[in-house]
């Protein structure tokens, strides 16, 4: 209405007013930190000043640590014969340190799990069954770019036990060609509603560890192939392994949890973060639901 009708204009619009379908999101209490929790000023400073010097302390001791023989380039040389494989990289991180690699590939799949832990069934790839991107330029890399891809992630695998090469340089080739397939439209984004999705996932941890366990009885420990089988167990790990390591990241691109839709129930929540979980209103009381009961968590 315009001031003849007798009525004020309306008021402007704050110049920070979000747009309609971001509405809400400034406040969210989980993704917005206003400072008000901060420490001192003074205190920070001084945790700012210990963590430099301790960095400061451990660059001092790296840079004025004596010298050490190589000592373990000649051990993996007198012992590579026995490690099935003939590059020295593989026989350290899949015989020598397989411990190690182990721990990273659960990594990986913990790192799924805290993912998934966030899914909000949101994503930029996601569509609906049988819908069909209309790309061509995209389908046309995909067609020529991904079975390239496939013969040569095969490849790396059979090659790591005697030049560079191995699981995880495998696995991010077909997680790049599965990202592709999924852009152009030829793969529906696996999600982690998939059961095939969350068994390839866990699949590489859960082999590893069986072969660890399965070779105790011949070898005695953990992870130590006896030498007649190392090189056909290191080739089967490895294998399996990259499918792994190619689902795990081709979810991490494709299955990243969106930022929420507004939900008017959790700007009720203290934003400091209640330990029950409970409703809380403005002045820190609990908010009681509809039956009667205060809002508790489970």
């Amino acid at each position: 209405m315009n001031d003849t009708g007798g009525t004020s204009p309306m008021p402007p619009a704050p110049e920070d007013a979000s747009p309609p379908e971001l509405e809400g999101l400034g406040t969210h209490p989980l993704l917005r930190d206003d400072g008000r929790q901060d420490g001192p000023a003074g205190l920070r400073l001084i945790l700012a000043l210990l963590a430099a010097g301790a960095a400061a302390g451990l660059a001092t001791l790296l840079l004025t640590a004596p010298e050490r023989p190589p000592l373990l380039p000649i051990l993996v040389d007198e012992h590579l014969a026995r490690s099935g494989v003939s590059n020295p990289v593989t026989a350290v991180l899949l015989n020598f340190r397989s411990y190690d690699t182990l721990l990273e590939v659960v990594v990986l799949v913990v790192a799924m799990v805290a993912v998934w832990s966030m899914d909000r069934g949101s994503r930029d790839l996601a569509r609906e069954e049988g819908e069909q991107l209309d790309d061509p330029i995209l389908q046309a890399l995909a067609r020529g770019v991904v079975p390239l891809v496939g013969v040569t992630a095969v490849f790396l695998t059979w090659a790591g036990s005697h030049r560079p090469g191995g699981a995880f340089q495998a696995g991010a080739l077909l997680a790049g060609a599965g990202v592709l397939l999924a852009a152009a439209g030829y793969l529906r984004p696996p999600t982690a509603a998939s059961r095939t999705v969350r068994a390839l996932v866990a699949l590489g941890a859960y082999v590893f560890i069986g072969v660890g366990l399965g070779v105790i009885p011949w070898s005695g420990h953990f992870l130590g192939y006896p030498e007649a089988w190392a090189y056909p167990l290191i080739l089967g790990v490895e294998a399996v392994l990259t499918l792994s390591i190619a689902v795990v990241l081709v979810e991490l691109f494709v299955d990243v949890p969106s930022v929420p839709d507004p939900d008017p129930s959790l700007a009720r929540l203290d934003p400091t973060g209640d330990p029950l979980g409970r409703l809380l209103d403005v002045e820190g009381g609990l908010v009681e639901d509809t039956d009667g009961s205060t809002g508790e968590g489970p």
